[in-house]
């Protein structure tokens, strides 16, 4: 009993040491939305979904350009220790205001 303990925990211990990706969590994030100046859409806008890293570098997750209705919808993921500090990130040309959503713990969209 004690020795096919052993051996399951060396097996599990091989396939994080030879493959380093499964110690960490699979994360996904989705969004989807309309980009308005004022009451006219923001076509042809580049959207980004960034994981905002305090110590490691960002990491780009997902880019786009709205459409002419300023729709967009963006998917991505990452292998990460700690979970994700996801921004999206919109860069327009609606009167010169800069500004980037992030997502707190409810997943409720803030500004």
């Amino acid at each position: 009993m004690c020795m096919e303990f052993l051996r399951i925990t060396l097996l599990v211990l091989l396939c994080f040491i030879c493959d380093p990706a499964a110690a960490f969590l699979q994360q996904y994030v989705g969004v989807r939305g309309r980009l308005m100046c004022g009451k006219l859409p923001l076509p042809d806008t580049t959207v980004t979904l960034w994981d905002d890293n305090v110590i490691a570098s960002d990491v780009l997750l997902a880019a786009t350009k709205t459409d002419r209705n300023g729709r967009f919808e963006l998917e991505g993921g990452t292998s990460a220790l700690f979970t994700m500090d996801v921004r999206l990130k919109v860069n327009h040309n609606c009167n010169e205001k800069r500004f980037s959503l992030g997502c707190d713990d409810n997943r409720k969209v803030k500004p």
